[in-house]
């Protein structure tokens, strides 16, 4: 029921009961004058009762029209009053919803708004990702370029030994673009963290990725290291306790190793080898690192260079990290306009 049938049944209910109180009113006041008018005839000499009785018919007659003419005067002011009463109530009413309404079109336009600004933003954001990506995978192919010219000059100063510094940059350069490639096909930031220990085992004798959690490492991925590490995710170190790796984490910088560095316990490195700790940056955050070393060489294979490939990829892997963190923001959908609000 509409709130407009609602206000006028009550009307007319008020407009019921002031006239049924009316009628019992004037019932009331006409037995009464008449009861008196019968008594005031009695006590009179019996000549006069029919006067008596005329003037009390007369008398009642007019106090009849009167109680009618006010019954009827109290009835119109107590309509006219409902009538008032309800198209105010109509007023206030329509107002309300009014404003109600303006209200939630202003929050779900302001919602959409939010919603479209925060899409853009992502887009943004996945653009300058991808650009990144570019300019580093650009510069990487530089650095390649650079290594073969520089490869190319050393052999010039001798043939006997240019055709083996060439054939080795070559190899080097080829395969550090390889593993470059790899780490772009990555489709996940776990498919990037296996990748970046895989690649960089082709550079290094060992190598293991390992996540920073607050205070902790957490172990990822270890290669190289035998039936020293038999389960990489079983391995927890403190940071505290992690030696030239928590410094490299703490410093956001590449560190050197060495056997006396602390890194992995259980895995020392012998006397006259070195090792390389990259730390893995995403959003300005160390995230992960990169450890690798030449354990397991030859001493007189031993070739530092190595440790630059190492930390090209690492630093290549971060930035694939990123991207991907970026492509997997802006790929959900917006929030929905009644939790923007």
């Amino acid at each position: 029921m509409s709130a407009e049938l609602r206000i006028r049944d009550a009307i007319q209910d008020s407009l019921n009961q002031l006239r049924d109180q009316h009628a019992a009113a004037l019932e009331d006041l006409v037995t009464t004058i008449i009861q008196t008018a019968v008594a005031d005839a009695d006590a009179q000499i019996a000549e006069a009762r029919a006067q008596a009785e005329a003037t009390a018919r007369q008398a009642a007659a007019k106090v009849l029209a009167r109680a009618r003419a006010d019954a009827d005067a109290a009835m119109a002011a107590a309509l006219e009053t409902a009538r008032g009463e309800a198209k105010a109530a109509l007023a206030r009413l329509s107002a309300d919803s009014r404003t109600e309404i303006e209200t939630l079109r202003a929050d779900l336009e302001r919602a959409r708004s939010e919603a479209r600004t925060a899409q853009s933003a992502a887009e943004d954001a996945r653009r300058d990702a991808e650009k990144t990506r570019t300019d580093a995978r650009l510069a990487i192919e530089h650095a390649v370029q650079r290594a073969m010219s520089e490869a190319e000059r050393a052999a010039s100063a001798s043939l006997a030994n240019a055709d083996q510094a060439k054939s080795k940059a070559v190899a080097g350069a080829g395969r550090l673009l390889e593993s470059i490639r790899a780490l772009d096909k990555a489709q996940a930031l776990t498919d990037v963290f296996d990748a970046l220990v895989e690649q960089a085992s082709h550079e290094a004798d060992r190598a293991a990725v390992l996540l920073v959690r607050n205070d902790q490492l957490q172990g990822w991925k270890f290669t190289g290291f035998g039936t020293a590490v038999p389960d990489a995710r079983k391995v927890g170190l403190k940071l505290k306790d992690a030696g030239v790796i928590a410094e490299a984490v703490l410093a956001r910088e590449p560190r050197h190793a060495g056997p006396d560095s602390g890194a992995f316990a259980f895995a020392p490195l012998p006397a006259g080898r070195t090792g390389l700790v990259v730390p893995i940056e995403v959003g300005n955050k160390v995230v992960a690192v990169l450890y690798a070393d030449d354990a397991v060489r030859e001493p007189a294979r031993v070739d530092r260079r190595w440790a630059e490939g190492v930390e090209v990829l690492a630093r290549h892997a971060a930035r694939c990290l990123e991207t991907l963190t970026v492509q997997h923001a802006s790929a959900r959908p917006p929030a929905a306009v009644g939790q923007t609000r």
